[in-house]
């Protein structure tokens, strides 16, 4: 008996995985998580048991797919660098923890600032995300 509920216990942790990994796949597309997505997240991992371990890799992927997705244009933008840091803050990462290339960032940071018609001011700290 104890067997049997062992494997329920997986199984239903695999699918709040699946779902949990669904949604956050949905709701960052914008290279945002809004309050109500986040509680929504909580709720499901709270509903199936989920740690932060366990989504320790979709939270990295998510991460990476985000700078993808805001250095597509080659430009990173204040909006856009503010909200990768949130992201990071909320997924308890850092940017050694995912596919993120520093010198990318700091060249498409400061083609964004151009365009804005502000010249970069080359101070190392200006160009991180925390």
């Amino acid at each position: 008996m104890a067997l049997l509920s062992f494997i329920q216990n997986i199984l239903t942790k695999r699918e709040g995985i699946k779902l949990y990994q669904t949604n956050i796949a949905e709701y960052i597309k914008d290279g945002k998580l809004s309050q109500i997505e986040k509680d929504n997240l909580d709720k499901i991992k709270l509903e199936y048991g989920i740690t932060d371990k366990d989504l320790q890799n979709i939270h990295k992927i998510q991460a990476s797919a985000v700078f993808n997705k805001i250095s597509s244009d080659q430009r990173i933008t204040e909006d856009e660098k503010e909200s990768l840091s949130l992201i990071l803050d909320h997924f308890g990462l850092s940017v050694k923890d995912f596919d993120f290339n520093q010198k990318n960032f700091n060249k498409y940071y400061a083609m964004a600032l151009i365009d804005k018609g502000m010249l970069p001011t080359v101070n190392p700290e200006n160009f991180k995300v925390p």
